[in-house]
């Protein structure tokens, strides 16, 4: 007689992201992987388009998902657009602050009146802490997250829910390919894959700060 035993189940945002590809090829073996994206492209697991911008949206193809009869244990997020805008905010159109605290807003009441016990692992950039200037919206909207961790870690820290913040430097991604630099240098996907396995793994409630990751070699003028 064979016994099955249930899988605990990740969700992640952005499951088409670069980062999004090393940690489904971590989790993959021991839970059971749902994603959500704005255009479906990951074709490796369960990947729901929503659209992160409609609050309603994330509700609507959520609302079934984290649930009791779930497992649900771990939430990654991991959304991000850089563009090279300098000081020109009002023509940057990328919009990282808006969609991840529509996320946090929605999946987190739900979660508290499920009264569920899980790990949510967002993850930033050093350019919160270290500013980009050829990017201000994107320093500025980073540094906007992780404050909002910050608040949503006082709120809610008499429940079962853990907030992690991840802020990794420069990382071997597609947003670097027109760059000239040594890619050994940099964070690869799968540094982050790792850490994001291992904060999934803490079953009690924890208060870590942010955790900064930087490369090999660090150099405050890597942008």
């Amino acid at each position: 007689m064979t016994t099955s035993i249930k899988k605990n189940k990740v969700i992640i945002f952005g499951a088409d992201s670069d980062l999004a590809k090393p940690i489904i090829n971590l989790f993959k073996k021991n839970h059971d992987l749902i994603g959500f994206s704005k255009r479906r492209s990951n074709k490796k697991i369960l990947n729901l388009k929503c659209n992160f911008k409609d609050k309603k949206n994330i509700f609507t193809k959520t609302k079934n998902i984290i649930s009791k009869n779930n497992s649900i244990r771990t939430i990654i997020i991991s959304i991000g657009r850089f563009n090279k805008s300098l000081e020109n905010y009002d023509r940057d159109l990328s919009e990282d602050f808006l969609v991840t605290k529509n996320i946090l807003e929605i999946v987190t009441k739900k979660i508290v009146k499920e009264n569920l016990e899980i790990n949510i692992i967002i993850i930033t950039s050093m350019d919160a802490f270290v500013p980009n200037t050829n990017s201000f919206k994107y320093s500025i909207g980073k540094s906007s997250i992780s404050t909002l961790i910050k608040l949503y870690k006082k709120k809610y820290k008499k429940y079962k829910l853990n907030f992690f913040e991840l802020a990794p430097g420069p990382i071997n991604t597609r947003m670097r390919l027109g760059k000239k630099e040594n890619k050994n240098n940099l964070l690869q996907p799968i540094d982050i894959a790792k850490i994001c396995f291992a904060l999934s793994e803490i079953n009690k409630n924890v208060d870590i700060d942010t955790i900064k990751i930087y490369p090999k070699k660090w150099n405050f003028n890597i942008k």
